[in-house]
């Protein structure tokens, strides 16, 4: 198992928001390291509570991506580097979220 490394959004990578149509179209962009300027999108995230759960039994998170820009790169999409990286972003987007939630409402 890959291990979580913590990014910052605005310095490891960086949202970039099509204006037209808002959200449906937001990719991100790595900002530092091997796949520095590397633009992506999430195209679906899911957790199947029933397959896949790791052996301390903790939940994982399934994706699939498309690449809009790989900056020379050879084929991403069968690069496990490259996985492992947007990988950890999309736990620190997912975290992120969890937390600014529990701020906002901490009841929940």
């Amino acid at each position: 198992m890959t291990e979580m490394k913590t990014l910052q959004p605005g310095i490891d990578f960086s949202f970039m928001i099509n204006e037209k149509v808002k959200d449906e179209d937001t990719a991100i962009m790595i900002n530092n390291g091997p796949f520095e300027g590397v633009t992506y999108r999430y195209n679906r995230v899911w957790v199947d509570e029933t397959l896949n759960q790791t052996p301390e039994g903790d939940m994982v998170v399934n994706f699939d991506y498309s690449i809009i820009n790989n900056k020379g790169n050879e084929d991403l999409q069968e690069n496990l580097e490259f996985k492992a990286h947007i990988s950890n972003i999309l736990q620190t987007i997912i975290l992120e979220g969890i937390n600014r939630a529990m701020v906002e409402d901490p009841g929940t």
